[in-house]
């Protein structure tokens, strides 16, 4: 059947060729959202995800779009969602893991706390502590706190700024 046809009659609710319309889109949402989430199990979940929303868009879709191509675009946007999510997920279980262990590795060593202490806010001890202790990229930095690399760089040089006005070694 040609696009067409087979979304006059999903709109108009008649879903008997639903089944082969499902084995010819389906393969390519797959390995769409696999492609970008490297997941088998969240790949599955997200083709049915996207044939949970071409449904609830479906009075909306044009006769003439391409409703295959229609279907791998969702799939596509709701695999790169997903990819973000997690990826915001990990960076967040890693940024707390990692101020922990900062906190241990600093806690007995006066001279670090004492230079820390200097910096007004919890901001600038951060950058300044992923930049001089872990060497850090200031732009591993702006993702791992989730801020842009200017405001990043503008707030580690304040802070670099303070410590040569307010420390004399």
């Amino acid at each position: 059947m040609v696009d067409k046809e087979i979304l006059n009659e999903l709109k108009n609710g008649n879903y008997s060729h639903f089944q082969n319309f499902y084995d010819q889109t389906s393969k390519s949402l797959f390995f769409t959202a696999l492609m970008i989430i490297k997941d088998q199990e969240l790949s599955n979940d997200i083709v049915q995800e996207s044939y949970v929303k071409f449904f609830k868009t479906i009075q909306s879709i044009d006769e003439n779009q391409n409703i295959h191509y229609y279907l791998v675009s969702i799939a596509r946007n709701l695999a790169i969602n997903e990819y973000h999510k997690r990826k915001r997920e990990i960076s967040n279980e890693g940024l707390l893991l990692l101020k922990a262990a900062t906190q241990e590795l600093f806690k007995g060593n006066y001279e670090v706390e004492k230079i820390l202490s200097v910096l007004d806010n919890d901001a600038e001890r951060e950058i300044v502590s992923y930049h001089v202790l872990f060497e850090y990229t200031f732009k591993e930095i702006g993702r791992l706190i989730n801020k842009p690399l200017g405001t990043v760089l503008w707030i580690y040089n304040q802070a670099m700024k303070k410590l040569r006005e307010r420390i004399t070694l």
